[in-house]
């Protein structure tokens, strides 16, 4: 029997290649360690889940009380699922990370949706009780400078936007870093734009 083919790009498929040589472009250090996987699913496979993921209703809720507004739904769409469920990903994400990690049983990977009128995030850490390890996947396409919805990176809380490191959300993009109570980060607010990226958090094992 075949096995059936994965659809994670063939340049992040291989874990000791990807250990080895991979790493070195893509792991960054300013401010602080993450790393930017592009082109991270077959382009294909990556245009057909975009397109029905984004030809459907998802139902989107917000937690009681959050002042950000976050819109988010599990992520259900099968194939794109598979994927972030798969040991291949867990795999590669330890390798990333050079840690044990187990999936977030509370958040699974979830769908989330910023447009126009979701506001935008200022600097924070994730408010958690544990160390873990989050993956962000750009979906949306079209993204052009001005349209917003770009992650900023931050030294500490009180950094000015205009000294932050900028992640573009580019469709197809993997995002990785550690969240802790150091990493602070920031969500632009969108205009005349949908960002829809899928995100999945997973917790550092033998934490002290």
């Amino acid at each position: 029997m075949n096995e059936k083919k994965s659809l994670i790009s063939q340049k992040y498929q291989d874990i000791t290649l990807l250990a080895k040589e991979e790493v070195s472009s893509i792991k960054k250090e300013i401010p602080w360690t993450h790393y930017i996987l592009d082109d991270f699913i077959e382009q294909k496979a990556f245009k057909r889940m975009q397109q029905t993921i984004l030809s459907k209703n998802h139902n989107f809720s917000v937690q009681k009380g959050d002042v950000n507004f976050v819109q988010f739904a599990l992520l259900k769409y099968l194939p794109l699922a598979k994927v972030f469920y798969s040991i291949e990903f867990k795999s590669l994400l330890e390798t990333l990370s050079a840690t044990s990690l187990s999936i977030n049983t509370t958040c699974l990977v979830q769908l989330r949706y910023m447009n126009q009128d979701s506001p935008g995030f200022p600097p924070h850490v994730d408010n958690a009780e544990f160390r873990s390890f989050v993956a962000v996947y750009y979906l949306s396409p079209n993204w052009v400078e001005g349209r917003g919805g770009e992650l900023g990176l931050h030294s500490n809380e009180f950094e000015d936007e205009s000294q932050a490191v900028v992640i573009t959300p580019i469709e197809n993009r993997l995002l990785c870093f550690f969240s802790d109570e150091i990493n602070w980060h920031s969500i632009r607010k969108v205009n005349c734009w949908e960002r829809y990226t899928v995100l999945s958090e997973w917790i550092v094992q033998n934490q002290e």
